[in-house]
């Protein structure tokens, strides 16, 4: 799968993850599709961690290439000004 393909699809996860809470909130559904949307949900959470914790190591190792450290998010605020 292209990165950009892999970049995509974890958004639609993301997405799709960001509207079954927004459902499960409402508190409006029936008991049964309710737990049906949180198992969904929990799967899709669960696929999305991994998936940037690959992320997360794939950019460290790129870093480690050039010998540079990646900045903290306060360096990065700082940089931003």
């Amino acid at each position: 799968m292209s990165r950009k393909a892999v970049h995509s699809d974890f958004e639609a996860n993301l997405e799709k993850l960001e509207k079954i809470v927004l459902s499960l909130e409402r508190g409006e559904l029936p008991l049964e599709k309710a737990i049906d949307l949180f198992r969904e949900g929990k799967a899709l959470a669960s696929e999305l961690e991994k998936r940037l914790k690959a992320f997360e190591t794939e950019i460290q190792l790129l870093v480690g290439q050039d010998g540079a450290q990646p900045l903290s998010l306060e360096e990065e605020e700082l940089s931003d000004d």
